[in-house]
């Protein structure tokens, strides 16, 4: 039931918290879901490593000690542990050595109320699912949690040079929260987090011209 004795009893190599609820014999009752908030504080929320086609989308990840979602790619520069930078038009060039193909991520340039919009640039001539989330605040590497799911939307075809806008209403924005948002590919590759956009109040109808 001592919180704080759990987290300092975590080791790098601690696999397993083993709760008994109520305690034998003083019958204490454990906080089963701040237990499970620390059990996954350790290390990224998803860890994608070599492989490809991992779908993660509408979850809510967040409170962990790495990103939300980490895409690391055997032996491709820029590509390890952390945020990953966008490759223009996607090309990778890494094979099946690539976590999830290495999809880019989205950016978010307006989000607020109801509405999002914002760029991608990815492979051409595909479409792509926006998936949009907030958080209460952006972690220190810059990128999204995926606290809470607002909703998604599908872009048009990308270009020739792989660039595509997109746009969306929204469930509504808790005020003061960022905005984060992730790709997903037809393949069913889902990018890492955008970075975090501050929500701007009173986005109300789906052109974004509103205030």
């Amino acid at each position: 039931t001592d919180l704080q004795a759990v987290r300092q009893a975590l080791k790098p190599n601690t696999k397993l918290i083993y709760v008994e609820t109520p305690s034998n014999p003083m019958l204490q009752i454990s906080d089963l879901a701040a237990l499970a908030d620390i059990a996954h504080q350790a290390g990224a929320g998803v860890l994608l490593r070599g492989g490809e086609r991992s779908r993660v989308r509408g979850n809510s990840i967040h409170g962990n000690g790495g990103m939300a979602i980490d895409i690391q790619c055997q032996d491709f520069p820029g590509c390890g542990s952390g945020p990953t930078l966008n490759d223009p038009g996607d090309p990778d060039g890494c094979g099946h050595n690539c976590a999830n193909a290495g999809q880019n991520h989205p950016v978010v340039t307006l989000g607020g109320g109801i509405f999002a919009r914002g760029t991608l640039n990815s492979r051409p001539a595909s479409t792509y699912t926006i998936d949009l989330y907030a958080a209460p605040a952006c972690p220190p590497d810059g990128r999204g949690d995926l606290t809470l799911y607002l909703g998604s939307t599908v872009t048009g075809t990308t270009d020739a040079n792989g660039d595509v806008s997109w746009s969306g209403v929204i469930a509504e924005v808790p005020q003061g929260w960022v905005l984060t948002a992730t790709a997903t590919d037809e393949a069913g590759n889902t990018s890492e987090p955008a970075p975090c956009r501050s929500s701007v109040a009173g986005q109300l109808l789906s052109d974004g011209f509103e205030d």
